[in-house]
């Protein structure tokens, strides 16, 4: 009999193995995406609907989240509340948090957050019937999405097809993915008032839209976190430091501040405005708790390992990306990893990274690389490299790389070392190439915006000038495909990698049109109600970026 018992605990343990190896990064937990297929039970909720229902059918939907999310009444761990077509506020339906700002208690008692799931297997879900109907609608001031407590961790769980209006935040969460939402205000991964992690979450196919924010996205003190697909916008800010602080702080699109292990991959940041805000970049990563802190836990966030992957800078009013930290863990790790990045029309650097940390030497002054990018600057602002490494960065290597329009020096990399790279400027200051070490540093004669080589600033065309400027090598960005599988965390097979699929068209796009552009009637950048340059179709996300050089998108991207 034991020997039986014995067989079938081994037996068990095989075919967990074998469904999780089949199922490793498929999170997506509402159909056979990568192998998973959800088993729980699926409830229903509606701002129409009654909590004396029963919630199982769409004929009989529950009302309030308070009831649906209560294990004692509505959902069990691992279950789907699919939310139907309409507007969740707080003082109807409610919204998926349990206390206000600061834990002060909400007005209505309709809200609750959502209870964790079991396992990455069997997850709770909250999501949509009908991707684009459904908007959970916060008070003034207050995420209508807030997940984790400062006393409990909120893990294993799926929130699909939602647009949020007021933001959202994961503030104690594991294992928690986001996906094909909107969120109309900021939205973080993360927090500065504790330590706890918010470790292996996904964000993946979202937008996030805001003004009158001074960050618009952001991973803080959170490790191990992949954002995959996300489009920011920002229609800037007219109050002093955004949220009424007492100093101006600079105007941010998507930062990773104190936080290892994070990969950022076909990021967008488009059309971001500055008002009255302080300009500093698109792209920012920042690092300032030392390891003196009372606390104690300072060095725990020093900067490591940080990727950005396939994203893009389009029609910064600042910098594309600036980059700088205090200080930085010790070891062989990369700080940062910058491959297939474009910036194209920045008014300012398009590539900096900036101060040295104080402890980079004592860290054995850890390396960091760009590679196969592309900086195209239109407006040639005065004194504005292309690419720049801080000169005491020493481990800095910059490397299949492109910079167009600079007026101060393409590439400024004092300190570190440029190879098989090239540069096109009308004229310099300090020359096409300011570096420590050169090797096949090539200056362009003509303007690769204008002879072929750059017909769509995703991409370099094969067999042109640029192309075959330096022999045998794939030179500058190319952002046509998806980085990472779908649905993959941190560490999942093929999480990081390029995938076969196309990049374009850009997921969601009709849905980030509507409710970025038509909903808040606004017509600038991609907003415009323009056609494309083939006059018939309207602009797109995808049409808008693929023709920012003048060129008509090819025919085979739709």
């Amino acid at each position: 009999m034991y020997t039986i018992l014995i067989f079938k605990h081994w037996l068990l343990i095989v075919i967990m193995g074998l469904l999780i190896t089949s199922c490793t990064g498929s999170t997506d937990g509402l159909g056979s995406e990568g192998g998973f297929v959800f088993t729980g039970d699926s409830y229903y909720i509606s701002p129409n609907g009654s909590d004396s229902n029963d919630g199982k059918s769409q004929a009989s939907p529950w009302k309030t989240f308070k009831y649906a999310l209560d294990l004692s009444t509505g959902i069990t761990q691992g279950d789907e509340l699919v939310l139907l077509d309409g507007d969740y506020t707080e003082s109807t339906t409610g919204i998926l948090r349990e206390v206000g700002n600061n834990g002060a208690p909400l007005p209505n008692d309709n809200s609750s957050a959502i209870p964790s799931g079991l396992s990455r297997l069997k997850p709770t879900i909250v999501r949509a019937a009908s991707p684009g109907k459904v908007k959970i609608i916060g008070p003034t001031g207050i995420q209508p999405l807030f997940m984790g407590r400062s006393t409990r961790k909120d893990s294993f769980i799926h929130v699909r097809d939602i647009t949020f209006i007021g933001g959202g935040m994961l503030y104690n969460t594991s294992y928690v993915i986001v996906k094909d939402s909107g969120f109309k205000g900021a939205f973080s991964v993360g927090t500065n008032d504790h330590y706890d992690g918010n470790d292996f979450n996904l964000i993946e196919d979202v937008w996030i839209w805001a003004e009158n924010r001074r960050i618009i996205a952001m991973n803080y003190r959170s490790h191990n976190n992949v954002w995959r697909r996300v489009l920011v916008r920002s229609e800037g800010c007219d109050l002093a430091g955004c949220e009424g602080a007492p100093k101006a702080d600079p105007s941010v699109g998507i930062t990773v501040y104190d936080s290892q292990n994070i990969s950022m991959q076909n990021i967008i940041v488009i059309d971001r405005l500055i008002r009255n805000d302080s300009p500093y970049a698109d792209f920012a990563t920042a690092q300032h708790t030392s390891a003196t802190d009372a606390d104690g836990n300072g060095a725990d966030y020093f900067l490591s390992n940080n990727k950005w992957l396939g994203s893009m800078s389009v029609n910064s009013q600042d910098a594309s990306l600036l980059f700088e930290g205090d200080y930085v863990k010790a070891g062989s790790d990369p700080i940062w990893t910058i491959d297939h990045f474009i910036s194209v029309g920045s008014s300012a650097t398009g590539i900096n990274i900036g101060n040295t940390p104080f402890n980079y030497v004592a860290a054995g002054s850890p390396p960091s690389y760009i590679k196969n990018s592309t900086a195209i600057i239109f407006s040639n602002p005065a004194d504005v490299s292309g690419i720049r490494f801080n000169p005491q960065h020493t481990g800095g290597v910059v490397s299949n790389t492109v910079s167009v329009g600079a007026t101060r020096t393409g590439f400024n990399v004092l300190g570190g070392t440029v190879n098989s790279s090239a540069n096109y400027s009308l004229s310099t200051t300090d020359g096409d190439f300011d570096a420590g070490t050169c090797t096949k540093c090539i200056s362009l004669n003509a303007d690769p915006t204008t002879n072929g080589s750059f017909r769509y600033p995703v991409r370099v065309e094969s067999g042109s000038a640029v192309a075959t400027a330096i022999s045998n090598t794939d030179i500058g960005a190319n952002v046509t495909n998806q980085y990472g599988v779908s649905g993959t965390i941190f560490n999942d097979p093929g999480y990081d990698s390029i995938s076969t699929a196309s990049l374009w068209p850009w997921p969601n796009e009709d849905r980030i049109k509507q409710e970025m552009c038509i909903d808040e009637g606004i017509t600038r950048g991609f907003c415009s109600t323009d056609f494309q340059r083939n006059g018939t179709s309207k602009i797109t996300v995808t049409s808008y970026i693929w023709e920012l050089l003048g060129n008509a998108i090819p025919s085979g991207i739709y």
